[in-house]
């Protein structure tokens, strides 16, 4: 390295940094690190959210595994309850809700059931799936 340098002209041989040379490298080194922090916080809050699109899309599916394994009570009018709830690991409450269509005409028939996942604290749908429901009686 040394002789690349005393073959270039106008560099001299000295050997090491000058303090000016570390004070301009760190301050280069703090603005780049400045600027990565909006990043940093998107990044966190973005996960946050992910987390709790999480949470609902678990509890989605475990009301849905629910009604595979027991078919919803075929009333003479459609009916919507609350059916769930729990919280993510944020503590955000989320409830499940569960929409039964009316009955078929005739049987054996399907009936539509649709299930969502909202927070119960600002009323956000996070979540929703449709099935159709096998009815033998």
């Amino acid at each position: 390295m040394s002789r690349i340098r005393k073959d270039l002209p106008g560099v001299r041989s000295e050997d090491g940094l000058s303090l000016v040379e570390i004070v301009v490298s760190m301050l280069l080194l703090a603005i780049i690190t400045v600027a990565m922090v909006p990043l940093l916080m998107q990044g966190l809050a973005q996960s946050a959210r992910v987390s709790t699109l999480a949470a609902a899309t678990q509890l989605l599916e475990q009301q849905m595994e629910l009604l595979r394994a027991t078919a919803p009570p075929c009333g003479s009018a459609a009916a919507t309850s609350v059916v769930a709830t729990t919280t993510d690991s944020r503590n955000i409450p989320l409830a499940a809700t569960r929409t039964v269509a009316a009955c078929p005409s005739s049987f054996p028939g399907t009936i539509k059931v649709d299930v969502s996942v909202s927070r119960t604290d600002t009323n956000v749908v996070l979540s929703t799936a449709s099935t159709l429901v096998y009815d033998p009686s």
